[in-house]
């Protein structure tokens, strides 16, 4: 197997994390009662099923969204220009009204720790370090810097992530310790070949970058390697080399659009480039490769994969 050197993959993955952070800020602070409620009388016909509006009920309560009577004014002087300065205004306005309003209810599931990792990356973007000592204080005070309870799974080790990018800011060993120890008996669980830890492409955001972390800043290249066997488990599972996506998880082999298109989640769907000759062509960023199956995290035109 082809590996990447260690430096590649940590700017990489700083880039990569960049460019998503407006996708975290969506993804952890849509409204997801409002906007189900909006979408229910804007079209009836698409009204919500029973069990949807439980699952959002329940994100509700777990405050992993919200639906405020009044949300506040709408931003009326930002701009649809990708200037440097307006894209900074906008992304401080969002920051800030995150942090305002899930500061109180920040809590070891996946979704915040999105939220954390747009924190964070707002605080490097703005040059502003409220928005990471907000999650460093969390993290110190509220969470002993320790991960959910399902420790073998990648939503419960997203937390690491954010634990390591602390140290690696600012180290301190006691914001990896557990981490470390965490990571050193999942690397003794045996692989198992009708269950893959990664079994869902999400997973792919949630776990790989603490791993990588953890070789940066303990020198220990065991975990790099864990990470990249386990992303190509789960790039040979799930990849699509006809349509140049991945599935959600294998339960999307079979299902269909009713126009007989294959079914992929929208954020699953980053636009990839080529990887060509061992440079990043275009904007593409080169999140995992080898001969066997590249993988991008980025926004650019489609192209194809080396290796397929």
């Amino acid at each position: 197997m082809k590996y990447w050197s260690l430096d590649f993959w940590s700017k990489v993955l700083g880039y990569a994390f960049i460019l998503l952070i407006s996708v975290t800020f969506l993804a952890t602070g849509r409204l997801a009662a409002q906007g189900a409620a909006h979408t229910e009388s804007a079209n009836p016909a698409l009204s919500l099923s029973p069990q949807e509006k439980a699952d959002i009920a329940a994100d509700v309560q777990r405050h992993n969204g919200d639906s405020p009577a009044n949300a506040g004014p709408q931003a009326n002087d930002l701009s649809p220009s990708l200037d440097p300065a307006d894209v900074m205004r906008a992304m401080r306005l969002v920051a800030n009204w995150q942090l305002d309003r899930s500061r109180q209810f920040f809590n070891l599931e996946w979704p915040h720790c999105a939220l954390y990792t747009g924190f964070i990356t707002a605080s490097d973007a703005l040059h502003d370090p409220k928005y990471r000592a907000a999650v460093y204080l969390a993290a110190r005070d509220k969470f002993k810097f320790t991960t959910g309870d399902r420790k073998l799974n990648a939503d419960d080790q997203c937390m690491a992530q954010i634990y390591l990018d602390l140290y690696l800011h600012r180290p301190e060993p006691m914001e990896i310790t557990a981490v470390k120890a965490q990571f050193d008996t999942v690397m003794q669980v045996p692989d198992n070949p009708t269950q893959i830890p990664w079994w869902w492409c999400d997973a792919l955001f949630m776990a790989p970058p603490a791993w990588v972390r953890l070789t940066k800043a303990t020198g220990d290249r065991r975990y790099l390697d864990y990470m990249d066997r386990e992303w190509h488990e789960t790039t040979e599972l799930l990849w699509d080399p006809q349509e140049h996506f991945y599935f959600r998880d294998a339960t999307y082999f079979q299902k269909r659009e009713k126009n007989g298109r294959k079914i992929f989640w929208s954020r699953e769907m980053c636009i990839r480039d080529r990887f060509q000759g061992g440079t990043l062509d275009n904007r593409a960023l080169v999140v995992s490769g080898s001969g066997r199956s590249p993988v991008f995290l980025s926004w650019c035109h489609l192209g194809e994969p080396r290796g397929r």
